[in-house]
């Protein structure tokens, strides 16, 4: 499987994407603007999240921030679950992630599925990225063992 990280103007840049892919697209909460995707016949599946790129959140430094857009657990199943059921699609070639920067959560994203859903290393990315959002990280290893869990114990 391979993946790619990219901040929000080089997603949008993009004209076409010649593999099969799914993208997770994220962007800051408030931000007026949709995400200008090219949606193409080799765009499997798309999940959009809004949440800000916050670690650790504190009130006082941070008053305007709704804490409901911090992210959370089920900001993390509902990625975990939409990478496990993107991977069940044999043409899924390219995981794909971005955020405004392209520094921080996408980064994260693609590190957490790495490391669960698609049992590889995050290495590589978690030193190309030291800034990656551990909130993000830890919150998908964490979403990922209670998916695993789920599908046990239903028999899945």
């Amino acid at each position: 499987m391979d993946f790619a990280i990219f901040n929000r103007p080089g997603i949008e840049q993009i004209d076409a994407i010649p593999e099969y892919h799914c993208i997770v697209s994220i962007r800051t909460p408030g931000d007026q603007n949709p995400v200008a995707l090219k949606i193409t016949d080799k765009t499997i599946g798309v999940l959009r999240m809004d949440f800000y790129d916050i670690v650790e959140w504190d009130r006082g430094r941070d008053p305007n921030v709704n804490p409901a857009l911090l992210f959370n657990d089920d900001m993390a199943r509902a990625i975990v679950e939409f990478a496990d059921q993107m991977k069940k699609d044999r043409r899924l070639q390219l995981i794909i992630a971005h955020c405004d920067a392209g520094l921080s959560r996408s980064p994260a994203v693609i590190a957490g599925l790495q490391q669960t859903v698609f049992n590889e290393s995050p290495a590589e990315v978690l030193n190309a990225y030291p800034t990656h959002n551990t909130r993000v990280y830890k919150g998908l290893l964490v979403a990922w063992d209670s998916y695993q869990l789920r599908q046990r114990l239903l028999g899945f």
